[in-house]
């Protein structure tokens, strides 16, 4: 026989993986805000430097290596945001393939528990 505290034990499991979701979508929504700002920080600046290495002797992949080089700052930080954003997407799919194992546990200990 199952043990009727089993079913409130997954419950409550469900319910802390649901406020950890719940805080991760918040976070991912704050880390897309940061990753496009990011790029259109980088993207401005780099047209920026572009127009200004037009003075520059040379071939385009020196020009638009010089241009990278005047907003290498404003590039690390797109990409590191971007990153951070990818990886709290990813925690949220673990958590919701966690809740979704977390259900179809709960359905059987519900089951075996009502249905002795």
């Amino acid at each position: 026989m199952v043990d009727p505290m089993a079913q409130a034990q997954v419950e409550a499991e469900i319910h802390r993986l649901s406020r950890r979701l719940d805080r991760v979508t918040e976070d991912v929504a704050a880390a897309s805000t940061r990753a496009a700002q990011g790029e259109v920080d980088y993207k401005l600046g780099y047209a920026s430097a572009m127009l200004a290495a037009q003075g520059v002797k040379g071939t385009v992949p020196v020009k638009e290596a010089t241009a990278l080089l005047e907003v290498d700052e404003e590039f690390a930080e797109w990409k590191l945001a971007d990153a951070e954003l990818r990886a709290l997407q990813e925690t949220g799919r673990n958590l919701r393939a966690q809740l979704d194992a977390l259900r179809s546990i709960n359905a059987n200990v519900r089951s075996v528990v009502t249905n002795p």
